[in-house]
This record gives structure tokens, sequence and C-alpha cells, in this order.
């Protein structure tokens, strides 16, 4: 989070950015800091792309995706990409 923060700080608030990530990462099965991006998101007037395809049918058995377990209310505009029944 650390690296992405200072990468953010190097443009003004106004200028577009985008975050893009995954909230699973399935070749090691890691789990991302969604409510951390959505922080600097919210701080860097960025926006988020969040991958949820490797996350469904991971949390509840409604096929609940990652993002939904979270404080999505953190982002101040984000695009979820994934399935979900």
């Amino acid at each position: 989070m650390q690296d992405l923060e200072e990468k953010l700080k190097r443009y003004a608030k106004d200028i577009p950015k985008i975050i893009a990530f995954e909230s699973v990462y399935s070749m090691c099965g890691s789990v991302s800091p969604i409510n951390e991006v959505g922080d600097l998101a919210r701080k860097y007037g960025a926006i988020t792309f969040n991958d949820e395809v490797h996350a469904v049918g991971m949390y509840g058995p409604l096929w609940t995706l990652r993002s939904k377990c979270s404080r999505t209310s953190r982002f101040r505009s984000s695009f979820h990409v994934g399935t979900n029944k």
C-alpha cells in the first residue's frame, strides 16, 4: 500500500487516476486490502477497477463477491468485473 500511495502522490488530485486490482490473487491465494485501496482512492481522487472473477464463490453460500463483504462506500467511483449468481 505504501508503494501505491507513493505513486498516487506524484499527481494532483484533479488528474484522472485509476487503481486496477484483483480482490483475490488466485495463484497464491492472497486477499487484497480492498478497504485500504478505497481509502487511497478517495484520498487521491482515483477511481477503482476491481477484478473479482477469482473471488466468486469464496464468500458465502450465495456466491457473494468479496467487495460486497467490504465497505465499498469508501470508493468514489468503482467498476467491478466478475460473475455473480
